[in-house]
């Protein structure tokens, strides 16, 4: 995977606007340190396992969106393998659990040797649980979610952007909706990360009956780009795809929230 185009520096737009862009981004952004962010078993994740009915309710949804058509190919069949490694999993599980609860429809895009990758394919995200979810984090949970973001820096250069984090951090009273920052902190906190342009709009065109009018997804895109440029991008989804818009890093709207991809090990 290549990482996205730089964004056009200093770019600023108004509320409620996005700049569309006819031009596929590629898919992500830091290359081996999303993939390892993805697959870290330290992603801000409990350790208790999940009681009988909690993991029963989770693999009942989960067997149903498994269902689903934008489940990629390698995954029919494979529940056995999938259940065997979500049990050895118990912290990831539980983050899928608290995903689903959220309104999340976890598909499976990517299974491999190693690795099986859920993403949410829920049409609309519920933004208020998202918000509450990010507000009810744990410093520590926060914390976490925050040094595995600058995981990719080496550590004397994590001062700056630490300090930018945790400035678009701060929510005003009655603000609506997730910026990126908060977006990708929710999305590490939940034990993945954003989901990609590239994997969207490659999930949308499985299933091109569903058509996304409410809500606004943040893409996965390089930390040291974003900041310099203060802009990042998002889209929502349409029935021949996903599009492209470019806005503020730090803009929030009603309408803007979080599509997790979260990646469980095949082994313990």
């Amino acid at each position: 995977m290549v990482p996205l185009a730089p964004l056009e520096a200093g770019r600023e737009y108004p509320k409620g606007t996005a700049h569309v862009s006819t031009t596929a981004l590629p898919t992500d952004a830091t290359g081996p340190a999303v993939r390892s962010l993805l697959s870290d078993p330290r992603a801000n994740v409990s350790s208790d396992s999940l009681s009988d009915a909690d993991r029963e309710n989770l693999f009942r949804g989960l067997k149903t969106t498994l269902e689903r058509t934008e489940n990629c190919d390698e995954a029919r069949g494979k529940w056995d393998v999938i259940e065997a490694a979500l049990m050895r999993n118990p912290g990831m599980t539980r983050n899928l659990l608290r995903l689903q609860n959220m309104g999340a429809e976890l598909v499976v895009t990517d299974i491999d040797d190693q690795n099986v990758e859920f993403a949410d394919a829920a049409i609309n995200h519920n933004i208020p649980k998202q918000e509450n979810a990010l507000a009810r984090l744990a410093e520590v949970e926060r914390d976490n979610a925050i040094e595995q973001i600058l995981q990719p820096l080496e550590p004397d250069q994590r001062a700056s952007p630490m300090q930018w984090i945790l400035s678009r951090l701060l929510r005003p009273d009655n603000t609506e909706g997730l910026n990126w920052v908060e977006a990708m902190v929710f999305a590490v906190a939940h034990g993945g990360t954003l989901i990609s342009y590239d994997a969207y709009d490659a999930m949308a065109k499985k299933n091109p009956s569903i058509f996304e009018n409410l809500t606004w997804n943040w893409y996965l895109a390089n930390l040291s780009g974003v900041m310099a440029s203060g802009t990042a991008t998002g889209g929502s989804r349409y029935v021949d795809g996903v599009s492209v818009g470019e806005v503020s890093a730090g803009y929030r709207s009603g309408d803007q929230g979080a599509r997790v991809v979260v990646r469980v090990p095949l082994a313990a």
